[in-house]
């Protein structure tokens, strides 16, 4: 057999199978096909699953081994470096406009923070979230098509004169999934900035 063609044949048939291969912080390996990369997100294909893209955190990666040889290494926190202040404030521009406050009537809300505190406004009531005692954050869910829903649960109180605090579930509608695990990182980001403060 000539060997130019059979060098030639096999370069084609290992490209066939060449693929990236996503590194994830929890030792899994994922074989894949990167479609695109967003601010928070990475959308990939698996070779076994045609047909359905898939969705993960960039603060879940480690690093990516593209195809054609490239490595990429991804920072556990996405926003290291950003001040408590200049966390504040991406929360905002992104929740406000992105965000919502229920499933059904999608009500936009606002969100202030003042001393460490989340004020969220939804129509006529305002709670408050004290981001520096935060529970646990719940991954973010796929909702109806691009959809998704962040929860935590965080102290909360009525109003700012409130004197009772008590824990409860935060739960947040955002359009889009890059802007959910935008927003989802950005809120993990200030709690741990916020804690480091104390």
């Amino acid at each position: 057999m000539n060997t130019k063609f059979t060098a030639v044949f096999l370069l084609a048939f290992c490209g066939c199978f060449a693929q990236d291969v996503i590194y994830t912080r929890y030792n899994a390996a994922i074989q894949a096909e990167i479609k695109s990369e967003g601010k928070a997100t990475i959308t990939y294909t698996k070779p076994d699953v045609p047909g359905n893209n898939y969705v993960i955190d960039k603060g879940d990666v480690k690093e990516i081994k593209y195809q054609d040889g490239r490595f990429a290494e991804f920072p556990a926190d996405l926003y290291e470096g950003l001040s408590p202040e200049e966390t504040a404030a991406a929360i905002k521009k992104v929740a406000e406009a992105y965000a919502y406050d229920n499933d059904k009537d999608r009500n936009r809300f606002k969100i202030e923070f003042k001393d460490a505190k989340l004020h969220v406004t939804k129509e006529s009531d305002t709670r408050i979230y004290d981001f520096r005692d935060v529970k646990s954050f719940m991954p973010v869910s796929k909702k109806e098509g691009d959809k998704a829903a962040i929860g935590i649960w965080v102290m909360t109180a009525a109003n700012k004169q409130a004197t009772k605090w008590e824990k409860g579930k935060l739960t947040i509608y955002v359009e889009g999934q890059d802007n959910a695990y935008e927003l989802y990182n950005l809120l993990k980001h200030l709690n741990k900035a916020l804690k480091a403060q104390k």
